[in-house]
């Protein structure tokens, strides 16, 4: 997978390198994205595996995880001007 993003196009790359420039934001964020969005499905669903919802397959799971992933892409860009802007000691950690 290194070899295939190191041929990667400009492009494909500086829409990552944004997740790599706030790890702990998107760590953090997702949990609570995850959280809530099972939240939403079990008020719409109902549990069909003990107190959680789960996803059919691992497809969904991928489907799932690119879905989070776009969703907190500006949130991360956000923040990573943010920290350009004021340079506090605790956002270098997030």
């Amino acid at each position: 997978m290194l070899v295939a993003l190191e041929r990667a196009p400009a492009a494909l790359t500086s829409l990552l390198a944004v997740f790599g420039g706030a790890p702990l934001f998107f760590y953090i964020v997702h949990l609570f994205l995850l959280g809530a969005a099972n939240r939403i499905c079990l008020a719409i669903w109902g549990p069909n595996q003990g107190d959680y919802f789960s996803l059919p397959n691992m497809a969904w799971i991928w489907l799932a995880a690119m879905l989070c992933a776009a969703l907190l892409w500006l949130p991360c860009k956000a923040f990573i001007a943010l920290k350009a802007r004021r340079p506090h000691p605790i956002l270098s950690y997030l």
